[in-house]
């Protein structure tokens, strides 16, 4: 898959997550916020990860990466892949964790999202993408606003 066409995944995955929160289908916007997160942080990791093997081989980020959890892995992009822009957000990386548990809860416990924790998990997902694809910092007034 191109680059183009990963990015472009990303935003329909949010703008499908937008749709689904005016409809009412909350947690299947929780389930596309993280998907969209997964989506963007994914490569990021895979050639951080390609280039401390001495065989730079993206197989092997890959397997590395299949077998890390979905915490670790923001806590590597946090900590080690992108500190430049990340190290600072402590809170927005707590927020992504709570949004990879309230996705697990939807996923393998059956439970519903509410309206609010799908426009927080929209909020953070955003939030992330947007720091990380255009390195700039979010307006967090616009975030504050329901």
């Amino acid at each position: 898959m191109e680059d183009a066409d990963k990015q472009l995944l990303e935003i329909n995955l949010l703008v499908d997550a937008n749709h689904a929160v005016y409809e009412g289908r909350f947690s299947e916007a929780v389930i596309n916020c993280l998907t969209a997160i997964e989506t963007h942080t994914f490569p990021l990791l895979q050639e951080w990860l390609k280039g401390s093997f001495l065989n730079k081989s993206e197989k092997n980020a890959e397997n590395v990466l299949i077998n890390m959890t979905s915490n670790a892995k923001m806590e590597l992009l946090f900590g080690s892949v992108k500190p430049e822009y990340l190290q600072k957000h402590s809170q927005l990386l707590e927020d992504v964790k709570s949004v990879n548990k309230l996705r697990n809860n939807i996923i393998h416990k059956g439970e519903r999202a509410s309206k609010s924790e799908a426009v927080f998990a929209m909020n953070t997902s955003s939030q992330l993408i947007l720091i990380l694809h255009f390195l700039i910092e979010p307006d967090n007034s616009f975030w504050d606003n329901e």
